[in-house]
């Protein structure tokens, strides 16, 4: 019911079988009791998952009440993440040759289980939660939309924005700093746009540049907010260049307003 190799009665293309068990249809079928577990995709991509029965804790996560829209979260979903009686932890361990496939499935894994489970998915990767139906996006992309796996946040009181999720594709997160305020949803938009384009198409290293070559957004390694968020995950701070094409100290305003105004 979770993952079958033709994806049948909801359940997602793959298998999934105990950890110390042969991939046959009886090791497949039975019901699943705590213990590890493998999951592997169509391509070959594989999947810990660990079942485990959650004993009552006094240690609840909460969140401010103007903070749960943009983690996906109502106050009634989040009592129910607060009261388990299960726990499924889903780790990609070996991704396929194709990192995207191995990420679609572990993320359809996780909705299915939540799905079966009256459960809430929580994304530690993106720092964020949803259900069954998986992250809401308008108007997806056909074959792949970087906003299914990877959000943007926002410190409102630096002005500091960034990404969380694109290390599940191997990829260094991003972020701006300094960004005005009327400029907040230009820097949202080209985040997301360039999370698609380094997930898609070419990663973007240190010392290279993106966007329009008139007015550059110039990546380099990012060095702020290590101790505490960061810690040892690759990122990347995006920066203007000044008219001797040097990388000013922070912030991105010229290719902001140049993204905007395209």
């Amino acid at each position: 019911m979770i993952a079958n190799p033709c994806g049948t009665d909801g359940a997602v293309s793959g298998m999934a079988v105990h950890a110390d068990e042969e991939p046959k249809a009886e090791n497949m079928t039975r019901p699943m009791e705590a213990g590890e577990y493998v999951a592997v995709s169509p391509a070959g991509g594989m999947c810990s998952l660990r079942i485990e029965r959650v004993e009552p804790h006094a240690n609840k996560f909460s969140l401010a009440p103007e903070a749960l829209p943009s983690s996906g979260l109502t106050e009634e979903t989040l009592a129910k993440y607060n009261r388990p009686v299960w726990r499924t932890v889903l780790q990609m361990t070996e991704p396929s040759q194709d990192v995207r496939e191995t990420v679609i499935f572990a993320t359809r894994v996780a909705q299915r289980l939540a799905a079966l489970g009256d459960g809430i998915v929580m994304d530690t990767c993106a720092y964020r939660f949803f259900g069954p139906e998986g992250w809401p996006v308008q108007e997806p992309l056909p074959d792949f939309d970087a906003r299914e796996h990877v959000h943007v946040h926002l410190e409102s009181d630096s002005n500091w924005l960034h990404t969380h999720g694109l290390i599940k594709f191997g990829r260094p997160e991003l972020e701006i700093y300094d960004v005005p305020p009327e400029l907040h949803y230009a820097a949202f938009e080209m985040l997301l746009n360039t999370a698609q384009y380094v997930i898609t198409s070419t990663i973007i290293t240190p010392k290279q540049t993106c966007g329009d070559p008139d007015q550059p957004f110039y990546a380099r390694e990012g060095t702020r907010n290590r101790e505490g968020h960061w810690n040892d995950l690759a990122v990347l701070e995006l920066v203007d260049l000044d008219e001797r094409r040097k990388p000013i100290p922070s912030g991105a305003p010229k290719a902001l307003q140049l993204f905007a105004a395209s």
